[in-house]
């Protein structure tokens, strides 16, 4: 069976790019090569119910604005802890499994 993971890098306030699509703020590092993804895109699958892990590598950084890891979407999602690794440079690796709707995926 399939497994679709959505993950991507974003700042504390939960931005994966300046207004301006910049990432000069993100941490890069060998503990973690985070995989980069939209917003848009996300909603999408969510909105299907094809999104079975969520993983993300937070940095240590507020933007104050910025382009939103998240879109507004039509439901909540919930979502149970998997894994959470710190690394040496500040930034936390954090992976969820979403919880389907009964009856879906």
């Amino acid at each position: 069976m399939r497994k679709i993971t959505f993950g991507g890098a974003s700042s504390l306030d939960n931005y994966l790019a300046r207004t301006d699509d910049a990432v000069d703020w993100l941490l890069w590092s060998d503990e973690g090569a985070a995989v980069m993804g939209g917003g848009e895109l996300a909603r999408s699958l969510f909105e299907a119910d094809l999104i079975d892990e969520v993983g993300f590598n937070i940095h240590p950084v507020l933007l104050g604005s910025g382009i939103p890891a998240f879109h507004q979407m039509s439901r909540q999602i919930n979502l149970e802890l998997v894994t959470s690794r710190a690394f040496k440079n500040g930034c936390v690796l954090v992976t969820y499994r979403v919880k389907h709707q009964e009856g879906a995926a």
